[in-house]
């Protein structure tokens, strides 16, 4: 069975009674839009900022170089495609920071190498 509706049917009430659901579902949408807006705005706060301007192009990185007199304290800016994300960012280190990080992975090589030297196998203990 089909049931077809004309404008001309819709009685009085019935388009009160629309209207103020209508206008509800408005009043409704408005004060979830501010709580949500709120929390944005909230969330933006939980990064360190550390009095430090967030580098986003090479060109601020020149800038900031061209305050700094020791080479270690440069900044070193790639691109790179970190881990759990498909989004390359700007990630970047002075040489100093670099230069710990180059330190210690060759620190960690060294003992993985000395650990499985002395196990005698990959396989780890048995």
């Amino acid at each position: 069975m089909v049931v077809k509706w004309t404008v001309n049917e819709i009685k009085p009430a019935d388009a009160e009674s629309l209207s103020d659901a209508i206008g509800e579902n408005k009043m409704l949408k408005a004060p979830i839009l501010l709580f949500f807006l709120a929390i944005l705005a909230g969330c933006e706060n939980l990064y360190q900022n550390e009095g430090i301007p967030r580098i986003n192009s090479q060109r601020d990185v020149d800038a900031y170089n061209a305050t700094v007199s020791a080479e270690s304290d440069m900044l070193v800016c790639t691109r790179e495609q970190v881990l759990g994300s498909n989004i390359r960012e700007f990630v970047c280190m002075t040489v100093a920071q670099r230069e710990r990080l180059r330190q210690a992975a060759v620190e960690d090589l060294e003992f993985l190498n000395q650990e499985l030297n002395r196990t005698g196998s990959a396989a780890g203990p048995e």
